[in-house]
Parts: structure tokens; sequence; C-alpha cells
């Protein structure tokens, strides 16, 4: 058996939220008996996590190591693995573990805490030298250290890890990473990669409750939130649309029903390399409700016709003109009607979230400016079609 004593404050850092990630993955699968304060692991949980990595998702994870990073090589050292070097992009390094899953051991005792040592802070590890270093595990390298009875404001810290602790975090990137877009800016396409994380909250309540069997529905009710992150992202970045689609789609909440879940907390990152590092660009709440304060919103306006209401967005935001239409902010050229789809969109979340009814108004009116850019020689225009679905 693996003891991992967890000393590391569960926040909503990126790297409190990857090391948790990694551990509810590793507890999900080889998990023998968990709490808030420790975890007991399977001695070759991180053989046979890493022998069943799935190469459909991590064939995906086209997250770029940085100049300085040197994992694709030294990990397989700290394995005594001879002879393998990856190339410099996560999913490589991960298609090379799988290859060599075989030599993953672990030792007995794994300690998930920080200690700082001068201008370096240990994890699992007593020297630098015994460790190894991840730049995208330094993203908040200051957080919890910049106090003034530290003395740590004006210092640069350096992270070393163990390799154990090493590959427990690139499973909470297996587990937790969605998509990486390339998004245009004055200075060319930028990378952009998300990741989707348990909130804190939600980890304390998953570890408090040490029920295996209850971590692996939620997990599995996560995975299909990240699944439509992911298909949002890939033609929309503005988050009205992404909770928007959180809010209405049906899938979601069946598999909250299926699991017999109340709600499910996660947060979503936006990390960007920058030069010889990563920076996290934003932190997204998204929590999913079972019961949803919308539905009693909408049925206090459509009474009724509610449900016709509920239908006729979703065919909204599921149309492909609309989705066009938003990824062509994207482009160098975007359509005529972007700019009032959005717009749309962005008010009918006012109406759904806060009951708002200028914001249906509004909605409806921009898919009329929507309609009169688009439409052909006979009126008609695919955003009418879409209009007259909704109930008035």
């Amino acid at each position: 058996m693996v003891k991992i004593n967890l000393s590391l404050p569960v926040d909503s850092t990126f790297l409190s939220e990857v090391m948790y990630e990694g551990l509810l993955y590793s507890i999900s699968k080889y998990g023998i008996q968990f709490n808030s304060r420790e975890a007991v692991v399977d001695d070759s949980f991180l053989k046979g996590c890493f022998e069943n990595i799935e190469p459909e998702v991590y064939e995906d994870i086209r997250v770029v190591l940085t100049g300085n990073d040197n994992i694709n090589t030294e990990i397989f050292k700290k394995f005594n693995i001879p002879n393998v070097i990856s190339k410099k992009v996560l999913y490589d390094l991960f298609r090379k573990l799988k290859e060599n899953s075989i030599y993953l051991d672990s030792k007995n005792v794994i300690n998930l805490k920080q200690e700082v040592k001068g201008s370096t802070v240990l994890f699992d590890v007593n020297n630098k030298k015994d460790g190894l270093s991840l730049q995208l595990l330094k993203l908040d390298r200051y957080t919890g250290l910049t106090t003034i009875d530290l003395q740590y404001t004006t210092k640069q810290l350096t992270s070393y890890f163990s390799k154990e602790l090493i590959l427990i975090s690139l499973l909470g990137i297996y587990s937790s990473y969605i998509t990486t877009v390339n998004v245009m800016t004055s200075k060319g396409p930028m990378s952009t990669y998300y990741f989707l994380f348990f909130s804190p909250d939600e980890i304390l309540s998953l570890l408090l409750k040490e029920d295996q069997t209850s971590l692996g529905k939620f997990i599995e009710v996560k995975n299909a939130i990240r699944n439509l992150v992911k298909d949002v992202i890939s033609y929309s970045q503005f988050n009205e649309i992404l909770l928007l689609e959180l809010i209405l789609n049906t899938g979601i909440q069946k598999s909250l029903e299926k699991e017999n879940l109340d709600k499910l907390s996660t947060i979503m990152f936006k990390v960007c390399p920058e030069g010889q590092t990563y920076k996290i660009y934003e932190v997204i709440p998204l929590t999913i409700f079972k019961d949803t304060l919308y539905n009693y919103r909408i049925k206090d306006y459509f009474r009724e016709r509610y449900e016709s209401f509920f239908e006729a967005a979703q065919k909204f935001l599921y149309d492909v003109n609309v989705r066009r239409a938003l990824a062509s902010f994207n482009l160098r050229k975007k359509k005529d009607e972007a700019d009032n789809i959005l717009v749309a969109i962005q008010n009918l979340y006012k109406f759904i979230t806060f009951g708002d009814t200028q914001g249906f108004l509004t909605f409806v009116r921009n898919l009329l400016i929507a309609h009169d850019k688009t439409k052909n020689d006979r009126g008609e225009s695919p955003y009418l079609r879409l209009l007259k679905n909704f109930p008035y």
C-alpha cells in the first residue's frame, strides 16, 4: 500500500487543483481508503493509471513544455528508465509514460506538502537535486507565501517535486484538460489551454465522504461537463454562451439525475504560455444544479408554454448558422450578423438567469436585425425561422 499524506491546502490555485485532481483520479481507480488528511492507494497505482490512460484523450493534450522544462527526459531518469526521451509536448510525454508504465513504481509514503528552504519550495523531496520542476505547476508560485511576516513579497521561489508528485500532477492534467484553442491577437495566434477542475469545496466534500463509489459518479458527471465545454469552446470563447449551454443542456441534467446528484461545482482555468512560463488568464466558476432557478422563472413568464421556450432556446444555441456566426469572431473577417448574434445570446442569458424581460426583448430585436442582414430575395433567413420557434 502507498500512503499519501494530504498537507497541501485545498484552494483555488492551479497547483492545488491539479494535484488534488490527480489524487482523486488515482483514488477512483486504485483507492483503498481516504479522507481529508490522507489517502491509501494500491502499490501499483502509478503503473495502473498510466497503463490505462486512453490515447484518444491524451493525444489531444497539445500543451507545449516551455524552454526550461526538462521532465520529458528527467522523469525517465528518476525511474531508472534508460534511453527514453519524449518530445516537448505533453501528449508525447503521456505516450512514453504509457509505453513504460511497468517501471513506474512508488515509494511507500508520499507527502503532499510544501516546505520552503531558502529560495526553493520543496514538495516531497529533501533538496532540489532530488526533485523535478514543471512550469505548469508554477502558475501561482507566490500564492500563500506573500505575507509580510514571511518576507517573500520580493523573492522569486522555485518549486521542486518528487517524481511521484509529478506523475500525480500529470494525471491531474490528463483528467482535467479540455482543449487547446489558438486565439488571434495583435501579435498573431496565441495558444490558450483550458482545464476543468472540481472546485475546492467540492474536493473537500468528496474527500470527507470517504466514498469511492460516490467519487466515481462525480467524476463521470464532470467528464460530461468537460465534453460539453470542449464542444462550446470549439466555436466560441464567450463566457455567456458557455454558461447558457450548461444551463440548458439536457444531457448534463440527465447525468445529474442518473447519478442522483443535486449539484456539481467546478472551475475552469484559461492558461496561456508567456515566454518561458505560463499565465492564468481567467478562472471561471461553473456550478451545475439539478433543480435550476431558471425553470421557475421561465414558467412564470410562459406558463404552459415554457417547454416550447426551452426547446426553442436549445434549437437556437445548437443551430449551425448561429455557431458559424460566433466562430467568425476568430477569423480575419467576421460575419455581418456576428455582433447581433452575440448581443442576442448575452441578453437571452440575462433573461434566463435574472428574469430580465428587457433582455428577452433585446434578444428578439437583435435576431430581427440579423435576419435583415442575411435575408434572401424572398425575405427568408435562418434567424427568422429560429425566432418563430419561440412562444410569445
